[in-house]
């Protein structure tokens, strides 16, 4: 209980929880842009910036776990892109081949290009697993810890939807066009 009184304080009467999921924001979209034309596989992060996107990561999975005012705090706080920057998780996306970003079926404010969440931020840094071994596994710990117990945060992650399909020179070297079906369905056609 007394770990829980002190991730609670931290969350409400520092700027802690809230500054480090503004820097991993920042880092997101950062490394979004940089990877810019770039496949998953050839995403290189700097030692440096391993370091701190999981220490980041970690951080905000630590102060989730079982703090549901910090879990709540995750899914609420709005993050703002890095000026110049729209929705970097997309352009990510787009850029590195990877799956289509995600939105709120019921099109709800955290579906806006210019509007996201701390758990959006942490969802996104996922993407970046290829530039850092340990990132995937921090950050699956992290969104555990975020999900567990708090049926907000679960609603919010299950109504994600993609948004579009990704045709990659590579798919359309080899004659394949993929689509996304109105019942959200991938699907592939193969060009003669």
């Amino acid at each position: 209980e007394s770990r829980e009184i002190s991730r609670v304080c931290i969350g409400r009467k520092s700027s802690l929880f809230a500054a480090c999921l503004q820097h991993l924001g920042d880092m997101v979209d950062q490394l979004s842009q940089d990877s810019q034309g770039m496949r998953a596989k050839e995403l290189k992060l700097t030692d440096e910036d391993q370091r701190l996107i999981t220490v980041l990561v970690r951080l905000v999975g630590n102060l989730c776990f079982g703090c549901k005012f910090n879990q709540n705090l995750l899914r609420t706080l709005e993050i703002p892109f890095v000026h110049g920057t729209q929705n970097p998780t997309m352009h990510n996306a787009q850029c590195c081949n990877e799956e289509p970003s995600a939105i709120p079926k019921d099109g709800s404010q955290n579906s806006s290009p210019s509007s996201r969440t701390g758990l959006h931020v942490l969802l996104s840094c996922t993407a970046f697993s290829h530039g850092c071994f340990t990132l995937r596994e921090w950050a699956i710990v992290a969104i555990r810890n975020a999900l567990a117990g708090n049926e907000e945060n679960q609603s919010l992650v299950q109504q994600l939807q993609e948004q579009k399909a990704m045709n990659t020179p590579e798919l359309q070297r080899m004659g394949i066009r993929v689509g996304l079906g109105s019942d959200g369905q991938v699907t592939v056609e193969h060009r003669s």
